[in-house]
């Protein structure tokens, strides 16, 4: 990557410090550019993408006088990425760009081998201290608050956690060698509340309550936000953590919560959970958890194209084919994140994972607000039978115990019971008569 950048020179304008790379000789000198995308990774926002992208919407004709929000043709773009950057996102902008970056063959992923996905979720020991000791940074007040406050949610990732509000990202707490860092997404400030936003670097008891001073506001800034860019399926994930980790109903249920928005090379788990069945005996033995992962889906619209549950399981196929190795490092990966939240107090359960067991895993559907005069579930569960035998894994399909979202052993279903006892749910206008 370095070849493409480049040197780079700081320069400022408006008060404002830019970054300009010098142009290597390969560069084209005719009207055409290249526009160079630097630092995506695994967390770059979709919408980051998109504007790139858009910019670059291609248009022929402009001999002088390119507008300001055209590029001119032949020119393109070079994305320099991480490596756990899921390169299928830009299948999920459009089929066009996703079409054309194979074209121009910016990253193949047919052609080019996949690199080893990497298991390293977790935070450090000093971390831990720092988010449970009371005399020290203050970081432990953010803990009581999201402990306290049940539209947080507490998310741990590789060196830094994620504070969830409604599905979004309210507040990232980094470690460094024992230095912290914290972050709001700017994207979210759609009222200006606040002058500015608190200190980014943690060093004293002050900075940490700026940000506990600031979080209401953060909050309100969020709302606006999402009532303009509604992330529904993200804020139904944040309620199964609730409802099966902690808060009442989670010693009950039959499954906790490790993570959500599990990001790898391949795309995206909406959740990622242990099957810990809630009988004395059972919660008991901690070397016999099974391991589930779970796909979210809200109404209709999330069940086609590419989102199409035989796109999901033919993908979690290919993520758990033996060669890839998968699984285990999986199962390595959240064990250590469940016990560093279990010990944080995050679920409610006295003991830690010692193993998962060598069953395959489940891989569970849930449906928010399916309409059953849409025929498009029925569809795809008719296309998902002709596949569903010999998979690595058992295909599950969850149902509510009445109404919530606790996940509970007698309300989750293989296929072919799921598709008779709930028919005329799955279609109002199935043929065949329901019953279990």
């Amino acid at each position: 990557s370095d070849d493409i950048r480049g040197e780079i020179e700081i320069v400022y304008g408006s008060d404002q410090p830019s970054y300009c790379r010098k142009k290597p000789a390969y560069w084209p000198h005719d009207k055409r550019k290249v526009i160079l995308v630097d630092g995506i990774d695994q967390n770059t926002d979709i919408e980051v993408l998109r504007a790139f992208l858009y910019v670059a919407c291609l248009n022929g004709g402009y001999d002088r006088d390119i507008p300001e929000d055209k590029i001119p043709e032949g020119s393109g773009f070079v994305f320099l990425a991480s490596d756990d950057f899921p390169f299928e996102r830009f299948a999920s902008i459009t089929e066009y760009w996703y079409e054309e970056a194979r074209i121009f063959e910016v990253k193949d992923v047919e052609t080019v081998p996949r690199t080893q996905e990497k298991f390293e979720r977790g935070i450090s020991k000093l971390f831990i201290d720092a988010l449970e000791n009371d005399k020290g940074l203050g970081l432990d007040r953010i803990l009581k608050l999201v402990k306290r406050d049940s539209t947080l949610c507490l998310e741990i990732r590789k060196d830094y956690i994620n504070i969830y509000y409604r599905g979004g990202n309210l507040m990232k707490i980094s470690e460094d060698r024992g230095r912290f860092a914290a972050h709001f997404d700017a994207k979210y400030i759609t009222d200006n509340l606040l002058k500015k936003l608190p200190p980014s670097v943690l060093s004293t008891d002050e900075d940490v309550t700026e940000w506990l001073v600031a979080i209401p506001l953060l909050k309100h800034e969020m709302d606006l936000w999402f009532g303009q860019n509604p992330k529904n399926e993200r804020e139904f994930q944040q309620l199964m953590v609730r409802e099966n980790n902690f808060k009442g109903a989670g010693k009950g249920t039959d499954y906790f919560i490790c993570d959500i928005e599990y990001t790898f090379s391949m795309g995206r788990f909406d959740l990622i959970a242990a099957y810990w069945p809630s009988s004395g005996a059972e919660r008991k033995n901690n070397i016999n958890v099974g391991l589930a992962i779970i796909e979210m889906k809200y109404m209709d619209g999330a069940l086609t194209a590419k989102a199409g549950i035989r796109k999901h399981i033919v993908d979690m196929k290919n993520y758990l084919d033996p060669v890839r190795k998968n699984l285990a490092l999986l199962k390595d990966e959240m064990k250590r994140v469940f016990n560093q939240k279990q010990a944080l107090k995050l679920i409610d359960n006295q003991k830690h994972i010692e193993k998962f067991n060598g069953l395959k895993p489940e891989y569970i559907f849930v449906f928010a607000n399916h309409d059953p005069d849409s025929k498009i579930l029925y569809n795809e569960l008719q296309e998902v039978k002709a596949i569903a035998n010999d998979l690595p894994f058992e295909l599950k399909f969850a149902t509510s115990n009445f109404m919530g979202y606790g996940l509970y052993t007698q309300n989750i279903y293989g296929l072919d019971d799921f598709m008779k006892c709930f028919c005329k749910q799955i279609y109002s206008k199935a043929p065949g008569e329901i019953g279990c």
